[in-house]
């Protein structure tokens, strides 16, 4: 990872980084990454994808090609004015240039081990790499002008300066006034260094007719890019060769190779002969066996250099999409957020516990799928749940914790489409945070009775709805229903178990046991654990009892039709799991899953196997309201494609942040990144086997950690206010 951050910085410092270049002329409309649905099913536009891809598996750190080299150069060379695959420069008996290392020179174990350059044409028989004065290595070049990528091991002790003066030395016999080589790039850096990105291979290739819009690389290159297939993938491009025009001997083909490479499966591959300026040929791979995995896309050219490949039109076709719930405007949102909901009582399938008729006619009716939360940590995941904030963004962790002034929420977004903003919860302990900015939080429990709980709560809710409802509205509803201390009615549990109960396990021991699991595990005997799930399921049915009541109260007053309810958790709980109550670990799917339900305008009766985000349900929210969805927050409506952030972030016990790829996660760690598989007691690390979902994961956690276009705000800190008889 550190060798990946120092190649990075190198790469930055000499211009390569995207962020750091000028404005570049716009690509045509073929070039643009483009979405759309046809009969065949939605495509994926690769191309300008690939121009941001990786080369040669390790990538250029002085690019010949590009004018932000010039800076580095010490001996005078002609560069070219196009980038990479057709720029070379013509280099003379030597070639020398700065390299700036930075901090690596202090630490041995960072610092550059291998010179890499890419070379064709060569006059001379050989190259040497001198540092700072000192011989480091030589090499043959390759013979008869061919093209190759040298790779030459240096010592790292040779690289001691924070910034090294590095020459290419050209020897051997060669005719008078020609150049000694054609040099493209020179990358210096680790052996393990994450792969560098490319950029501007997109140009315009007449072989047949019109000219099209393609990417275009000299052998031996290398172009790869990282995607999560989608179900029925294709890939379909087509190829061509470009070569020099009235040549007097044939031109050699390019050797074409289309690889596809994903964990734990074969490689689909498919070698493609082209031979220069002859019409198009179109190539296709069928992925579909891929469906929802990371996988390595790669094109390759092989062959002497004399021509250019050219892949046009490169797409990913997936196949036709079934219903999706795209939501429609709506009068009236209500949006209830349930602490500690679990997936596993409403999918596959609803638990027989939980009859009342709220969750089973939002089941019927609407949609539901499970949700990733954007924390493992409960108030860290609340905060994500009412704010459309993710973890990473908003950064609240603790109760002592307040949301930065800045920092938009559900509330503030919504308030610029006018309606009426009210919040109900019979949990306080997250008020006076900010979360709740925007909302207007009115009394939840009747008479301020400390025993509210979710039934009496949504009760309250449907008689403000259905008593005011002339002018549009959003409702948020908190409730604490499948947190620790369980605290369900005693109705509700008789309810559910007739029978007498002679255990120790009462509502208020589910605390003690939650903070008890904390510091261990907790040995649960089989009928302590039935008992637990009970007390869970019976303050469940409360939630369920009082959907009922706000799903009727609104059908009665002719606004069901034109409300938009959504249902979800901010995080699932531990109930006794290896030993866990409450709080567990990263690989606990009971904790890090919880559901999103749907029902309203728009909404198609549809159970989802994909998982959304928790944070998907604010962004619902202010789109059925017709209010936009600010840059920070990490949601997306309902029916509505994908950004490309679109891996929901949770956090560890310990506050690091991870990212969920299908269904492992990625955490990074001192020693790299670990890759967990969750398991019913423990998470197993495969990172070892699976190195494009490592990669994958680097690159999405590398952006989770720096969003781009959103801003990350640090909450300030409050006291407390002492409970009266406290000392």
């Amino acid at each position: 990872m550190r060798g990946a951050l120092v190649a990075f910085g190198l790469c930055a410092t000499l211009g390569c980084d995207p962020s750091a270049r000028a404005p570049r002329r716009a690509p045509d409309a073929a070039a643009r990454p483009t979405s759309r649905a046809d009969p065949e099913g939605p495509e994926e536009d690769l191309l300008e994808a690939f121009t941001r891809g990786e080369i040669d598996t390790a990538g250029p750190l002085l690019d010949l090609g590009e004018p932000q080299a010039q800076p580095m150069l010490l001996t005078p060379a002609p560069l070219a004015s196009a980038l990479n695959g057709d720029s070379w420069a013509q280099v003379g008996a030597r070639l020398r240039f700065r390299v700036p290392l930075g901090a690596t020179a202090e630490d041995p174990s960072q610092a550059p081990d291998r010179v890499r350059l890419r070379v064709r044409r060569a006059a001379s028989r050989s190259v040497a790499v001198v540092v700072d004065g000192v011989l480091a290595r030589a090499a043959l070049l390759p013979p008869r002008g061919a093209t190759a990528v040298l790779t030459l091991p240096v010592p790292p002790d040779r690289f001691r300066r924070s910034v090294a003066e590095v020459e290419l030395r050209f020897g051997g016999p060669r005719p008078v006034n020609t150049p000694a080589a054609e040099v493209d790039w020179v990358h210096i850096v680790r052996g393990e260094v994450a792969p560098a990105r490319v950029h501007d291979l997109v140009h315009d290739v007449r072989v047949e007719g019109a000219p099209r819009r393609a990417l275009t690389f000299f052998a031996p290159t290398a172009l790869s890019i990282v995607r999560t297939l989608p179900a029925g993938a294709v890939l379909v491009t087509a190829l061509a060769a470009e070569g020099p025009h009235g040549s007097q001997r044939p031109l050699e083909p390019v050797r074409a190779r289309l690889r596809v490479e994903a964990d734990d499966a074969p490689a689909v591959e498919r070698r493609v002969e082209v031979h220069p300026n002859r019409p198009w040929v179109p190539v296709s791979l069928d992925l579909s066996h891929l469906a929802g995995r990371p996988a390595r896309l790669r094109l390759s050219a092989e062959g002497d250099g004399s021509a250019r490949l050219a892949v046009a039109s490169p797409v990913l076709r997936s196949a036709p999409r079934g219903e999706a719930p795209r939501v429609l405007p709506a009068r009236h949102v209500v949006l209830v957020v349930v602490r500690g909901l679990r997936a596993d009582r409403l999918l596959p399938a609803l638990s027989p516990r939980l009859q009342a008729g709220g969750l089973g006619r939002l089941l019927e009716e609407g949609t539901v799928a499970p949700a990733l939360a954007s924390s493992v940590r409960a108030l860290g995941a609340l905060a994500s749940a009412v704010t459309g904030l993710g973890a990473d963004v908003h950064r609240v962790s603790e109760l002592t914790d307040t949301l930065d002034e800045d920092a938009p929420t559900l509330g503030t977004a919504a308030s610029a489409r006018g309606p009426r903003l009210r919040a109900f919860t019979d949990d306080s302990a997250w008020l006076g945070m900010g979360l709740e900015r925007g909302f207007t939080v009115l009394p939840g429990c009747p008479n301020e009775t400390p025993l509210c709980r979710a039934e009496a709560l949504l009760g309250v809710v449907a008689e403000h709805l259905t008593r005011d409802h002339e002018r549009p509205s959003l409702t948020l509803v908190v409730t604490r229903a499948g947190t620790f201390p369980l605290d369900p009615s005693p109705e509700a549990i008789t309810a559910l178990d007739p029978t007498l109960y002679e255990g120790t396990l009462t509502s208020a021991a589910t605390g003690f046991l939650a903070q008890r699991a904390r510091r261990s595990a907790a040995a649960l005997e089989p009928r302590d654990q039935e008992r637990l799930e009970l007390l869970y399921d019976a303050a469940l049915l409360g939630v369920d009892r009082g959907l009922k009541a706000l799903l009727d109260r609104l059908q009665a007053a002719q606004l069901l039709d034109e409300t938009l309810v959504l249902v979800t958790g901010d995080r699932g709980v531990a109930i006794g799991e290896a030993g866990l109550v409450g709080d567990g670990p990263v690989g606990l799917s009971g904790v890090t899953t919880t559901a999103l339900l749907a029902r309203g305008p728009g909404v198609p009766r549809r159970r989802w196997s994909e998982a959304l985000a928790v944070v998907d349900a604010s962004a619902t929210a202010l789109r059925a309201l017709g209010a936009e969805v600010p840059a920070e927050l990490d949601g997306v409506p309902l029916g509505e494609a994908p950004t490309p952030r679109e891996l929901p972030m949770v956090t560890s016990l310990r506050g690091e942040l991870g990212l969920w790829c299908g269904d492992v996660l990625a955490l990074p760690r001192p020693s790299g990144m670990a890759l967990l598989v969750p398991g019913p007691e423990a998470a197993e690390d495969v990172g070892p086997s699976r190195p494009v979902t490592r990669w994958y994961a680097e690159q999405r956690l590398a952006l989770a950690r720096d969003p781009a276009r959103r801003r990350v705000f640090s909450p300030s800190t409050r006291a407390l206010p002492t409970a009266p008889g406290a000392p």
